[in-house]
């Protein structure tokens, strides 16, 4: 990992961050804090919510949720220059145990840079060279596989109750969809599973700062991903509780065909995934013997000298 004193932080930055490295040591107690994003020069996020995206790893299981987390400190620093914050909160003993099978976690380490180490900690940030690709690829494809096919069971049975023009069941089934695909790319990219049932804003904020195209999802639209979301949150209810729904057959349309963009993107996020971690294996599988007659010619060859 790089260090907070490294040239290539911006100049005229560095102070701003010691301001809130300070103010996040008020309000959490954190093991580490990592600055990762385009500040750090930390290709593994390339978005268009460009900003101070900074990994706090905790010795405690829970912590304070990260949107009051940026409350706190965008009210104790009104004059910031940078107005987008991100935080994620990982509990060290997490990270030291998901690491070996999580790129996102490798990246940190890899290309991450050091602001805040606390002294005297019980436990120790797992080496850098832990990281098994293998193992990285073989879990991406078993948990994002159910968030997948269930996104799509969801999405086809929306579109079977739209053509019957039971429209209630539609947009229940399509918000069902839309969710499963959100959980898809979150486990995607960020390598692990998420609080149980978190809302669709809460997840598309986790995800929109990952790539370019999911910070422009569904740009052009008269709404905004955000307000979009917001009105699923409250049919996702109505649809199913209320007597009262009415939302024209149009409306509906305009949801399946978002919940259909957003599938898209998860596979594209997931191929993407999948080719940096397969050239990885490939690599490595370079830096060992070709087959297990090779190997055992070398342990001969050991033994006779």
């Amino acid at each position: 990992m790089k260090t907070f004193e490294e040239q290539y932080l911006k100049a005229t930055n560095k102070e701003e961050f010691r301001s809130v490295i300070s103010l996040l040591k008020e309000i959490v107690r954190p093991a580490f804090i990592i600055l990762i994003g385009q500040y750090a020069d930390v290709k593994i996020l390339n978005s268009a919510e460009h900003g101070y995206d900074l990994v706090i790893l905790t010795d405690e299981e829970r912590s304070l949720p990260a949107v009051k987390v940026r409350n706190y400190i965008t009210k104790k620093l009104p004059g910031c220059q940078e107005q987008n914050l991100h935080f994620y909160f990982i509990p060290l003993t997490f990270f030291n145990t998901e690491y070996f099978h999580n790129y996102f976690f490798y990246k940190i380490l890899q290309e991450g840079v050091l602001l805040y180490q606390k002294q005297n900690l019980p436990i120790e940030l797992v080496k850098h060279n832990k990281f098994r690709p293998k193992r990285a690829l073989k879990k991406i494809h078993y948990d994002r596989k159910r968030y997948q096919e269930l996104g799509d069971i969801f999405l086809s049975d929306a579109i079977k109750h739209l053509e019957k023009e039971e429209i209630r069941s539609s947009v229940f089934y399509t918000i069902q969809a839309i969710r499963q695909y959100l959980l898809d790319a979150v486990i995607t990219f960020y390598g692990f599973e998420q609080n149980d049932a978190p809302r669709l804003i809460a997840l598309y904020s986790l995800i929109r700062c990952s790539t370019d195209y999911f910070a422009l999802l569904w740009e052009g639209d008269t709404e905004s991903p955000l307000d979009f979301l917001y009105k699923l949150e409250k049919q996702n209810i109505s649809s199913r509780f209320q007597r009262k729904f009415i939302v024209r057959l149009r409306v509906v349309n305009c949801y399946i065909r978002k919940a259909h963009e957003l599938g898209l993107l998860t596979d594209r996020l997931y191929n993407e995934r999948i080719e940096i971690l397969q050239g990885m294996v490939a690599k490595e599988n370079q830096k060992v013997p070709k087959s297990v007659t090779d190997l055992q010619k070398t342990n001969d060859s050991q033994k006779v000298q």
